[in-house]
């Protein structure tokens, strides 16, 4: 049975989320800011966990579809480590001001301010060299819009949860990535099911599933989650196994293909995506998607290749990130592509 106090939390919870971002935008509203800029996020300081900060999102009509993508899915309510970005920075310095962002291409305006719970800072993120240098920013925390200012508004969230804001605002995996995801999907399935209909498409990716699950528990991996066409297999090293499946996988597809007699399939091709993430939480429903879809950037690595530059054979796409952590591979074989993603302007390609 669910227990009705931890409901109750919940909804007092979602409450003062909803009324900082009410106050947000208004506060932002008033600017009439213009086509250079994304969106805002207000970052706040928990005591418990002084190593994080705890985000809410904002978005605008002109936030990039990738950066709009990424926030409502990924960064709507969570936490992040405060070590290396320009919040961090700016709260290390204690001072308001345009600071370049070290996520992606494009400069912050942090405004930082202080609750007897804790600092936090409301940032307007803009295009790059496009951020406005306003007068005064700290006076767009107390503009007072229907009920509160944003100051206000967020006084209160930090005074209902002083002691626990990011365990309540992240009830799901820590920051750190425990293991490494691989992504497939078929290029071209649509086509397949239009062309052949739903039982030659299942059953091409029936064979994709049975042989990726093999592939994957012969390097220590394990399927997480389907999706259609699309596998999700996780690996607890973070090492060469990953990409190595990846390849298999990729053969595997290639084999299945050569012994179908239908064009639809001939002409498929298969997506490969590398990326960090989590493993355990993908068992759950719900937290999937915004803690293994998203965070990973898996899924995103493969979009973003084919929107890139559209592939006429299989690839196998690697984040950046994981490209820094795993060992053991070709890094020889990485060829770099520039991808229209605002949090990840490259992508690598795994040469087979």
């Amino acid at each position: 049975m669910i227990d009705n106090a931890w409901i109750r939390q919940g909804l007092r919870l979602t409450g003062r989320l909803a009324d900082v971002g009410r106050s947000t935008e208004r506060a932002v509203s008033s600017l009439h800011l213009g086509e250079h800029f994304y969106g805002c996020a207000i970052y706040a300081e928990d005591r418990a966990h002084p190593a994080e900060l705890a985000v809410i999102h904002q978005t605008s009509e002109k936030t990039s579809a990738d950066h709009l993508e990424f926030v409502a899915q990924n960064l709507t309510r969570r936490r992040i480590l405060k070590a290396g970005t320009s919040v961090g920075t700016a709260m290390d310095n204690n001072e308001s001001g345009i600071y370049p962002s070290q996520m992606a291409a494009h400069d912050c305006l942090n405004i930082v301010s202080a609750t007897p719970n804790g600092r936090f800072v409301m940032q307007l993120a803009f295009d790059k060299g496009a951020a406005p240098d306003i007068d005064s920013p700290e006076k767009l925390l107390h503009i007072d819009g229907l009920q509160f200012s944003v100051f206000e508004t967020v006084r209160a969230l930090m005074q209902d949860y002083r002691d626990d804001l990011a365990d309540k605002m992240d009830l799901l995996p820590p920051v750190q990535p425990n293991g490494v995801l691989l992504f497939t999907d078929i290029s071209g399935y649509k086509k397949i099911i239009e062309a052949e209909g739903e039982a030659v498409a299942f059953k091409t990716s029936d064979r994709l599933r049975d042989s990726a699950i093999a592939i994957a528990e012969k390097f220590g991996g394990k399927l997480i989650r389907e999706e259609g066409d699309g596998l999700w297999t996780g690996f607890s090293q973070f090492d060469e196994r990953a990409v190595q499946a990846a390849k298999e996988i990729q053969g595997a597809y290639e084999a299945i293909r050569s012994r179908d007699i239908s064009e639809a399939v001939k002409g498929s091709r298969l997506r490969t995506a590398v990326a960090t993430g989590y493993m355990e939480t993908a068992l759950s429903g719900e937290v999937f998607k915004p803690h293994i879809k998203y965070n990973s950037m898996a899924f995103i690595a493969a979009r973003m290749m084919a929107d890139a530059a559209p592939r006429d054979h299989d690839f196998i796409a690697l984040s950046p990130q994981a490209a820094q952590v795993l060992t053991g591979f070709d890094e020889g074989k990485l060829v770099s592509h520039s991808v229209p993603s605002t949090f990840s302007p490259e992508m690598l390609e795994v040469a087979l």
